[in-house]
Parts: structure tokens; sequence; C-alpha cells
């Protein structure tokens, strides 16, 4: 029962694929593939009419009848820091000072003393 009920589906579908082969070889302009498989028309209007179509053009801007110069204000440099200074904070946070006190402290003594390494800015920073 099964074997011909299999069968049946599959004489079916050869009859389809051969009716649908017949239907687009007797009509190939119909059945054509198209450029563009993507596209296709769902309909279109036909008018023997002409139709016009007014565009405004673009309003032109109102220009400001007073122009303010423009003022250049001059470029503040912050004062340069010291290569080491981050990493002499980050010393002085990891043996306990707090961030605000850490930059304090290194403040102070970058301003009095040319500090060449991180242990004499300890030794420094430890005596005040």
């Amino acid at each position: 029962m099964e074997y011909i009920i299999s069968q049946a589906i599959v004489y079916g579908i050869l009859l389809y694929w051969l009716y649908c082969f017949c239907r687009g070889y007797n009509d190939p302009e119909k059945y054509a593939f198209k450029k563009d498989p993507d596209f296709f028309e769902l309909g279109y209007i036909e008018r023997e009419d002409p139709v016009v179509v007014y565009m405004e053009e673009p309003r032109a801007k109102k220009k400001s009848k007073t122009k303010k110069p423009k003022v250049k204000k001059p470029k503040v440099e912050k004062p340069k820091k010291h290569p080491l200074f981050d990493d002499c904070c980050s010393a002085l946070k990891s043996l306990g000072y707090k961030a605000a006190q850490a930059k304090q402290v290194a403040k102070q003594v970058f301003d009095g003393n040319d500090i060449t390494s991180i242990e004499q800015f300890i030794r420094i920073a430890a005596r005040s």
C-alpha cells in the first residue's frame, strides 16, 4: 500500500514538472528570466494625459546683517608635569597616602628639588 502511494506522488511530481516544462517551452517570452529576479511588477496605471508636477524652489536663507567678529581666545598652556610625577604619586598611594594628599606632597617635593629617580623622591617625601 505504501509503495503505491509513494509511486503516485512521484508520478504526480513528474507530470507537474512535464506540464510546467511544456508551458515554458511553448511561451518562452512569458516565462523568460528577467535581468533582476528580485524585481516584479505588481501593477501599473496608464494615463493618456500627462501629469505636470510643480515644485517650489527652496527659499534663500536670510543672512544676518551684523556679523560678529570671531575673537580668538589665547591658548592657556598647562604647566608641564615632571615625567616621574605620575609614578611618584602612585608610589605614595601604595605607601598609604590618599590620592589628593599624594598629589599635594608630590607637587611640593618636585617644586623644591631636582628629582631624578623615584627612590630619591621617596626619601625626600619621607623627610617632609
